[in-house]
This record gives C-alpha cells, structure tokens and sequence, in this order.
C-alpha cells in the first residue's frame, strides 16, 4: 500500500517517472500476495504516468491487460472497490482512445465510464470521472458536454471538500469554459 501511496504523491508532484517505478512495484507485490483490488489500483497509477509522460500506446495496452484482471470482491475501501476501479480504467481509456485518433471508441468508452461512475454514488468517483468527460469534449469539441461535466465536477469537489479534488474539479471546469471561449467564467 506504501509503494502505491507514495507513486501517488510522485504523480501529483510532477514526477511521472517515479509514479511509474513505485507504482509498477506495489503491482507486483499485490500480484504476489493476490491482493486483486491493490493490483488494480496500482496499475491505474502506472496507466496515468504513462498517458503524462506521452506514453500513450504503451498506456493503452496496460489499460487493456488491466481491464483482463478478474474484479476484486466488492469492500469497503478503495482497494476493494472495483466499480471505481473499472470508472477510472474506462475513464482513461477513453481519453487514450481520442488522443490517438479513436474518437468514437473513445465516445463510447467515456459513455461508458460515465455510467459506471454514477453506480458508486461517491462524490469522488463521480467527479473525477466528470473531468475525464470534459478532457474528452475538449479534444472533440464539445462545448455542451464540457459545461455540463465541468459544472458537475466542480459540483462534486464542493461535496468532498478534498482539496485535490477541488483543484481538479475546477480546473475540469476552467477547461470546459475556455472552451466555451467564456474567458471571464474561465478565470
């Protein structure tokens, strides 16, 4: 749980090569001890290092080799929690999908994600899957899309007064008004 935690706070420093590398060893711990929800989570940090380092094929194959992995036992926790597991991997996935040219895949994808998201009726499931749907407007173009995933996001970071999820909530929504050219609303 460590190594996860701490490619955690390697990625939302910046440091996507050390996300990566801690990341890759709590996956192989977790795998050792067939701690199915650890691996999955892990791997989601590795998914994510690899899409910010412009990895984005080799982010793809790992999202569809975790996607193989059989769902953890439903629990109480985030490592137990393979709904939320599943929204993100989609979630990424999607994004993956548009930024290499699969924009209808990715359409459905982040569809898809969306719909997994709302099954966990958590508030930071749900936003961060918001933001994932406005990356995905704002590389197709969806003004409209942007606006209503934004304002949701944003909504839902309010709801988890997680100071993270507040950033990025509002930064999903700052994206979706520059988008909508409304650069006054952006700032």
């Amino acid at each position: 749980v460590l190594n996860l935690l701490y490619a955690v706070f390697r990625g939302v420093s910046g440091d996507h090569d050390g996300q990566f590398r801690f990341a890759l060893e709590a996956a192989r711990r977790s795998d050792r001890l067939g701690t199915t929800g650890l691996s999955q989570a892990s791997r989601l940090s590795m998914v994510s290092a690899l899409l910010y380092r412009g990895r984005l094929n080799e982010s793809l194959e790992l999202c569809d080799s975790t996607s193989e992995i059989p769902d953890a036992e439903s629990g109480q926790t985030y490592f137990s929690d393979s709904i939320t597991h599943r929204a993100y991997l989609v979630g990424f996935r999607a994004i993956l999908l548009s930024l290499t040219g699969h924009m209808d895949a990715g359409a459905a994808q982040i569809r898809h994600a969306d719909d997994l998201a709302r099954q966990t009726r958590e508030p930071e499931t749900r936003g961060y899957v918001h933001g994932l749907c406005v990356q995905h407007a704002v590389l197709t173009g969806d003004v409209e899309m942007a606006i209503e995933h934004g304002t949701l996001a944003a909504e839902l970071a309010e709801e988890t007064e997680i100071p993270l999820q507040l950033a990025d909530g509002y930064l999903a929504l700052g994206d979706a008004q520059l988008l909508a050219e409304r650069w006054q609303d952006a700032l």
